[in-house]
């Protein structure tokens, strides 16, 4: 597997003028590899990562030496109210099962100090990385990955019409995928997600995205898009109203991940 993600340092870019950690406390759920504490824990007063993968926190130590890093899932995370001034979710709100995600952003909320920084990275529902996913997710769970991805962004938008907090920024980005060839990219998405490993199931998603991607397959290198978005939320000093009771789940969605 020769998966290179953003080859050109895009996200560095961007994110180093959106996120100012400089003396600040921060937390940083989802930080896998260290891919952004490596440049966003230099400066801080304190930074925590939080990842479920043992094996990507042995390299987050590496690149972040200024930073601390725990194996954790998820759901168990527990901070006194007020821990942080900057909180960073990375590609895992939408991973938390959607009947839980209200109370895990009510949960953010109490962690922030007062006028703390919340800062969502999530995937937009397009983008051609994102359809890769979608389409294993379709496979296995009969389920509509961009449905649930749309569901957090409208999560994230439910939160600030009720008065949590504010949007200080909402910034559209590009981040590639960078694959030796095609083959390489099917390497790499059976790795990442098992059940393509089944001889069967793989050459049913190789016939999909085949057919999806057409001509650009036969590219070398080949390079995908994966469009992202960061929220910049402000913890508010106003008193919360009740979350809006239009957040209906989306059909043919599950609350379990391919295994």
């Amino acid at each position: 597997m020769t998966l290179i993600i953003d080859p050109s340092s895009n996200e560095e870019q961007v994110l180093s003028k959106i996120i100012r950690t400089k003396g600040k406390s921060v937390l940083e759920i989802g930080c896998g590899e260290g891919r952004i504490s490596k440049y966003l824990s230099t400066n801080a007063h304190s930074y925590f990562g939080i990842d479920e993968n043992q094996e990507k926190l042995v390299l987050a130590r590496i690149k972040a030496k200024n930073a601390k890093f725990y194996s954790q899932h998820i759901n168990n995370h527990n901070y006194p109210n007020s821990s942080f001034e900057i909180i960073i979710i990375r590609h895992k709100l939408h991973e938390i099962n959607m009947s839980n995600q209200k109370e895990f952003m009510k949960k953010i909320y109490k962690w922030l100090a007062p006028g703390g920084l919340l800062f969502i990275i999530e995937a937009t529902p397009k983008g051609e990385v994102q359809d890769l996913f979608s389409t294993a997710y379709e496979l296995k769970l009969n389920e509509d990955h961009h449905a649930r991805l749309s569901y957090s962004h409208k999560i994230i938008k439910a939160f600030i019409h009720s008065r949590y907090f504010h949007k200080v920024y909402e910034v559209k980005y590009n981040v590639a995928w960078m694959f030796k060839d095609a083959i390489d990219l099917f390497d790499t998405m059976s790795k990442k997600i098992p059940y393509l490993n089944k001889v069967e199931n793989n050459h049913h998603y190789r016939s999909i995205i085949l057919e999806d991607f057409g001509l650009k397959l036969r590219k070398k290198p080949l390079m995908l898009q994966n469009q992202l978005i960061i929220y910049g939320l402000q913890k508010t000093n106003r008193k919360p109203k009740k979350i809006s009771l239009f957040l209906r789940r989306p059909k043919h969605i599950t609350d379990h991940h391919i295994e």
